[in-house]
């Protein structure tokens, strides 16, 4: 498999473009089944995870006005790139994980599951008004949380932040992923 990374050190990702971390402390990050260096990755500090969580509380109020049919749409077009490139994406794990294809594609098509199941969470997740008593009522709204955020282990990089990124888009969040430093 040759797969080569466009970029000789990786950049953080936060309000919508790449941008390059403020530590100059660098990590290589090499092929578990080669031991060759496939890129270095900076040992971003606390004030890029400001920038992010600040940028993110940004985005997520714009993304908490999104009509639920819109955010939907959006997951949905996810679903279908995740589809379209899950080759890529699966040599990509293997190359950074050390897993077989097998798993790898394992890993990519359960990710895809947890996508197509955050399309529905705006419609299984509404409030609800109940009468508990003649003319009493109680009432549930379900309001974003914010800004969610995750940190991933090094052995799903792909599968477990699908678990989480997904579900708090489709219920009016913003996120930020801290992934493992070995993937």
């Amino acid at each position: 498999m040759s797969l080569l990374v466009e970029q000789s050190v990786l950049s953080n990702y936060i309000g919508g473009r790449e941008v390059a971390s403020s530590s100059s402390r660098l990590l290589p990050l090499t092929a578990p089944n080669t031991g060759e260096l496939i890129t270095d990755v900076p040992m971003s500090r606390v004030s890029d995870l400001d920038a992010a969580v600040q940028a993110a509380a940004v985005a997520q109020k714009a993304w908490a006005e999104v009509p639920m049919k819109d955010r939907v749409q959006v997951l949905y077009r996810f679903k279908t790139l995740i589809e379209r490139d899950e080759d890529r994406l699966c040599e990509v794990v293997t190359l950074e994980n050390g897993k077989t294809m097998g798993e790898s594609r394992g890993s990519v098509l359960r990710g895809v599951e947890c996508v197509e199941f955050a399309t529905s969470l705006p419609q299984i997740a509404p409030g609800a008004v109940m009468e508990v008593s003649p003319g009493v009522q109680c009432r549930t709204q379900r309001v974003p949380m914010g800004v969610v955020a995750g940190i991933t282990p090094f052995n799903f990089p792909f599968m477990v932040p699908l678990w989480m990124v997904p579900m708090a888009l489709g219920l009016w969040n913003a996120f930020v992923l801290k992934p493992s430093e070995e993937t």
